[in-house]
């Protein structure tokens, strides 16, 4: 089984795009990835639709989606799809799964689908990228407040553990 790194890779519009990769021991492999369009963060997207193909022939076992390896999170199996377990697959042969993509935090978000047969070996990889929008991070304003209470003169300021703070020291600054 070949392994494809696809993060370097850019992609410059919504949909799948397909790799073929050669290497000694193995004639050829295909990895697709598919695409989606950016999403708030913590939405839900309709029904989406991949392309797993295949290189061997093999009975499918599992269908599972992850999100950088663990499932339940930006992308999730939802049913429909044809490939279902007891599927038979041939070098020439591919099928669909649906999935949907929620992200979870803004940017970039990383899936898979992994068909596995009954033993269970992967046997086939479907890269997903999706893209969450949002702020990175929301920022609300605190309560300011001064210390000392008085800014004509400059003073050192100790605070124990506590909150406790201790007598001003002055200390004389040039302005």
């Amino acid at each position: 089984m070949a392994t494809f790194d696809l993060s370097g890779v850019p992609l410059t519009a919504f949909g799948t795009y397909t790799y073929t990769a050669t290497s000694s021991g193995v004639s050829s492999a295909v990895a697709t990835e598919t695409l989606s369009p950016t999403e708030p963060v913590g939405t839900i997207t309709g029904t989406q639709t991949a392309t797993v193909n295949f290189t061997t022939s093999f009975t499918l076992g599992s269908v599972s989606v992850v999100t950088q390896g663990a499932t339940g999170l930006d992308f999730n199996l939802v049913s429909g799809g044809t490939c279902v377990n007891g599927f038979a697959a041939s070098p020439t042969a591919s099928c669909t799964v649906n999935y949907t993509f929620t992200p979870k935090a803004p940017g970039a978000r990383y899936g898979a689908i992994i068909v596995s047969d009954g033993t269970p070996t992967v046997q086939a990889t479907a890269y997903l990228t999706g893209i969450g929008g949002g702020p990175l991070a929301v920022l609300y304003p605190g309560v300011q407040s001064a210390l000392g209470g008085s800014l004509n003169n400059l003073y050192d300021m100790a605070v124990d553990a506590g909150g406790t703070s201790t007598s001003p020291t002055p200390t004389t600054a040039a302005c």
